[in-house]
């Protein structure tokens, strides 16, 4: 089986990482940078690294940024049709930056999570002061968060931006503790508690947040994902999503091989995808020669009466 992976330049160093480790699971693996990658557009699209059709492998792991998550969702969306198995459908690979329509899929479903504003201009700001009170998170269309504390400066932070640009707004959260939990298929396969008071430590999820865990991550429809979650005094809010794990800090802080768990996982499903792909087919050459042979028993019955 062949396994593509596709990452950040900047991110260069932890995609080499997850490319050595998935050598043990696939037979050919290849690490590509989102900027080495051609779209070629004709009567179809296919996607090419230097002069190597994409299409051809079997799996392809994305590992998106904000920076280019437009590009890595067309990317994935083309391989998809390539039937390429991707574990992230392209449909949600852009709901971590899109802070609006990740509230309202999740909420729709019951799950908690922070409270967001989205807005495209200063002039709209003025319609929502009303509504939130100082200081407030902004997001800004590069993704940098960034803290304000007055009216008049969100007005004057909102007109470095061009209008049409979405710029979220989140109330902060008086936090005791944040929780991240990495979820692949049905199991929560590591998780990390982070406070001022014991900085960070590996724990083991309570059953009501593990099962939220896995929930969410069936809504997004994605084989995994990374999740935080915000802990008050008085109840516990998801505060974001991430398909590109920071590896490094949840094999640090619990001492497991993540990288190889999904890796794994990732593996057994897309071999039997490609088991499920092979039945199908056999069954499907199964029925033609039933067919053939009932078509011959019946021409050789004629000749015998004629």
């Amino acid at each position: 089986m062949k396994l593509l992976i596709i990452g950040d330049p900047k991110e260069e160093g932890i995609g080499k990482v997850v490319s050595k480790e998935a050598r043990k699971f696939f037979t050919k693996v290849l690490y590509v940078p989102i900027n080495r990658i051609r779209l070629e557009v004709s009567d179809d699209i296919r996607v090419f690294y230097e002069n190597e059709d994409l299409g051809s492998y079997d799996g392809v792991l994305p590992m998106p940024t904000m920076e280019n998550a437009e590009f890595f969702y067309l990317v994935t969306r083309m391989l998809e049709k390539n039937v390429v198995y991707t574990p992230i459908p392209s449909d949600v690979i852009l709901l971590p930056w899109n802070k609006p329509l990740l509230s309202y899929t999740l909420r729709k479903n019951g799950i908690k999570i922070r409270k967001v504003f989205a807005i495209a201009q200063n002039v709209a700001a003025s319609t929502i002061m009303n509504e939130i009170k100082f200081p407030v998170f902004i997001t800004t269309p590069s993704g940098r968060r960034v803290l304000v504390t007055k009216e008049e400066v969100l007005k004057d932070v909102l007109n470095l931006f061009k209008a049409g640009n979405m710029i979220t707004i989140e109330k902060p959260i008086k936090a005791t503790s944040v929780v991240w939990s990495f979820v692949v298929g049905d199991e929560v396969i590591a998780s990390y508690e982070k406070s001022e008071e014991k900085g960070r430590r590996a724990i083991r999820l309570d059953k009501e947040l593990e099962e939220i865990s896995i929930k969410i991550r069936e809504i997004l429809k994605s084989d995994f994902c990374v999740l935080s979650f915000v802990k008050t005094k008085n109840e516990t809010v998801l505060s974001n999503v991430s398909f590109s794990p920071d590896y490094k800090v949840f094999n640090e802080v619990t001492g497991i091989n993540t990288i190889s768990l999904l890796l794994s996982y990732l593996a057994e499903k897309l071999y039997e995808e490609k088991k499920g792909m092979l039945n199908k087919f056999v069954d499907s050459v199964k029925g033609i020669l039933g067919w053939l042979l009932n078509e011959v028993s019946n021409l050789r019955s004629v000749k015998q009466r004629v």
